[in-house]
């Protein structure tokens, strides 16, 4: 497994614009099995139970956090009452506004550029949720996007970005690569699959299984990745 990271900006993710700053972290532990490759920090809190296997290899430092770091909640926001179950071949557009339920079990459910607001979502066989530009997600109680996928034509994570409110596990599976942000800080984040994931991932725990790579998109550091201010939290002085 690598995790490594590119700028999308500069093009194509390869040659020069691969980067050493997929940095991974917890507020608990961090355990590594088997061949990784780590081009970036890693962040733990719970040194105790961390283990990083021998076979692993980070480029960056290791750092025993001395206080966890806070993830601010998603704010409660209101759902609508339409369902959608999806079961037709083809492609189904809808627009942004508030939802219930949505699911998608043929054919691709493609969402017009702006923000939505949904109960669950959850693809499933031959079904895909799709964006076209700029979107903006926010999900209150389940979510389960495997079948075919999440498309993002725009191979730019930074245009799909998913706000989980839930607490339940979220999981993005399925074979075709995934170009997306997520921010879920009250869920178990599950990424299962043999594609390779684009972006940033912050859950409550997270799992990688299968053989992706996972390549962080640098551009989310100055678009919608959440943001932590600068405060002290050790300090030494020399006296002369």
């Amino acid at each position: 497994m690598l995790i490594d990271s590119y700028d999308p900006a500069l093009g194509a993710y390869g040659g020069t614009n691969v980067g050493n700053n997929g940095a991974i972290g917890s507020n608990g532990y961090i355990t590594a099995n088997g061949t990784v490759d780590i081009k970036g920090d890693v962040a733990y809190y719970d040194a105790a139970n961390s283990n990083i296997a021998a076979t692993c290899t980070v480029t960056g430092d290791i750092i025993n956090l001395q206080e966890q770091r806070p993830f601010p909640p998603i704010p409660d926001f209101a759902v609508g009452t339409t369902n959608i179950t999806k079961n037709t071949t083809g492609t189904t557009t809808i627009a942004p506004g508030d939802y219930g339920d949505i699911l998608i079990k043929k054919g691709t459910l493609l969402l017009s550029p702006g923000v939505y607001h949904f109960n669950s979502i959850a693809d499933s066989a031959s079904g895909a949720l799709a964006i076209s530009g700029k979107t903006t997600i926010f999900v209150k109680s389940a979510l389960d996007l495997g079948g075919s996928g999440v498309m993002n034509p725009t191979g730019n994570p930074t245009e799909l970005t998913i706000n989980y409110r839930g607490t339940s596990e979220l999981k993005i599976h399925g074979n075709p690569e995934a170009f997306l942000e997520v921010y879920a800080p009250n869920a178990p984040l599950k990424l299962v699959g043999t594609s390779d994931f684009w972006g940033s991932f912050i859950g409550k725990t997270a799992t990688v299984m299968g053989t992706p790579q996972i390549h962080f998109d640098e551009g989310c550091l100055n678009d919608n990745l959440v943001q932590q201010q600068f405060r002290i939290i050790s300090w030494s002085q020399d006296a002369y």
